[in-house]
């Protein structure tokens, strides 16, 4: 006579099966989800941090018409500290792919404040004078057009 009932592994099987996918749902489901989790809050981080750069560079951008105002043309602004610090401290942490571009644009922007000193000096000494203006402001504010732009299309495609 023939042994007719299910063996002992056709059994089990169903039940070490459902086992494990229970216990990898338990494990692996909540690890996925905490990724999931964490890389929308890197994502976030990132775009707050991006904004923060704009940011920073439109009041370097302000910083340096308060100097100019008040080196070449007297004005009584109250000087602060430049924000270029910031712009470079952000840049290098999360945005180190425009290091160059704004590494030129400190450049530009270094040489337009000694254009500023020398103008305030002659300012001071009865001989105003705001020759070379332009020459010197132009290649910052060219500078700093193409990294708005480049910026703006790394958004683009980074935040949308």
């Amino acid at each position: 006579m023939a042994d007719t009932s299910p063996s002992m592994w056709a059994t089990l099987l169903p039940v070490v099966v459902g086992g494990v996918i229970g216990l990898a749902g338990g494990w692996i489901g909540p690890w996925l989800l905490e990724r999931r989790k964490e890389a929308v809050e890197k994502r976030k981080r990132r775009a707050e941090k991006f904004e923060e750069l704009v940011s920073a560079l439109y009041e370097h951008k302000h910083w340096l018409d308060m100097l100019e105002r008040h080196w070449v043309y007297g004005f009584e602004e109250k000087l602060t500290v430049t924000p270029f610090g910031k712009v470079v401290a952000i840049s290098r942490v999360y945005f180190p792919k425009f290091d160059v571009q704004i590494l030129e644009l400190e450049k530009a922007a270094i040489e337009y404040e000694k254009w500023m000193y020398a103008a305030a000096d002659a300012r001071v000494n009865c001989k105003p004078s705001i020759d070379g203006l332009l020459e010197i402001y132009a290649p910052y504010a060219q500078r700093f057009r193409v990294l708005i732009d480049e910026l703006g299309t790394f958004a683009q495609g980074e935040f949308k």
